[in-house]
């Protein structure tokens, strides 16, 4: 008999970051919860507003969202939806200066949703661990698949700057 997934919402900051920093929160918020919980990724489905909403949106509909008088208000509405599904919210760093987050938190707490606060520490152990594998990944990318810069960003969303800024610690 297959067990039900625990369903848990990822609440991250987003606004003035990039996708490539949304992408790394919400990847070390699901780190961090499924080492707090001891658990398998095979135990939980993660949602969030960023892949359950703006992800989802074609270039129309974002051209469109895009010019409503208040975007953020569209994007926390339907981030509100899917929290109605969750078992569990858990809260990356950072979320007590984002005002999103911290109105999906005060949401949790209204409806007796269980919340978990990614701390500070482990997020920047984690962050580090995910940096130097994405760096690996980034040095295989060239090296076996002789992929230029600009094809390695548009693969793994990580922005040439960043790139070029490892392969020239890779050559000293």
């Amino acid at each position: 008999m297959e067990t039900k997934k625990r369903v848990v919402f990822v609440s991250v900051p987003m606004k003035g970051r990039t996708d490539a920093l949304i992408e790394k929160a919400i990847q070390i918020a699901k780190v961090q919860y499924l080492h707090i919980k001891n658990i398998s990724a095979d135990d939980v489905e993660f949602i969030d507003g960023y892949h359950g909403v703006y992800q989802r949106l074609d270039a129309e509909d974002r051209k469109f969202v895009d010019k409503l008088k208040h975007t953020a208000l569209f994007y926390l509405g339907h981030a509100i939806e899917l929290m109605s599904g969750a078992d569990e919210i858990i809260f990356s760093h950072g979320w007590k200066y984002a005002r999103g987050c911290r109105i999906e938190r005060q949401i949790a707490i209204e409806y007796g949703i269980p919340m978990i606060e990614i701390s500070k520490e482990i997020s920047e152990c984690i962050f580090k661990e995910l940096k130097d594998e994405n760096k690996k990944m980034v040095k295989e990318l060239k090296e076996k698949e002789g992929l230029s810069i600009k094809e390695i960003a548009e693969r793994t969303k990580i922005s040439e700057k960043t790139i070029t800024k490892w392969f020239e610690e890779f050559m000293e």
